[in-house]
């Protein structure tokens, strides 16, 4: 899996059409981060052919408990 970075300097990887960012709290600008850390954002291309991105969500992401968690909890629905 290779390691890509956005306009913004974030670092990404892309799953078929899904891309995972890590956006850092201190990369944030004022007023948008609710978070008040580093999240995961999980977006989903609009189409095959285009750059256009649904918006997503965003899970904090600040420990690593909670990205474990996430792992896991992926991992548990696609291996039923």
């Amino acid at each position: 899996m290779q390691i890509h970075a956005d306009s913004a300097g974030d670092r990404y990887v892309e799953i078929n059409n899904v891309r995972v960012t890590l956006v850092l709290a201190k990369d944030r600008p004022q007023g948008k981060d609710w978070a008040g850390q580093a999240v995961l954002r999980v977006q989903a291309y609009k189409n095959a052919k285009g750059k256009a991105m649904h918006k997503g969500a965003e899970l904090p992401a600040g420990e690593a408990k909670t990205i474990l968690n996430f792992i896991e909890a992926v991992a548990q629905l696609g291996g039923k």
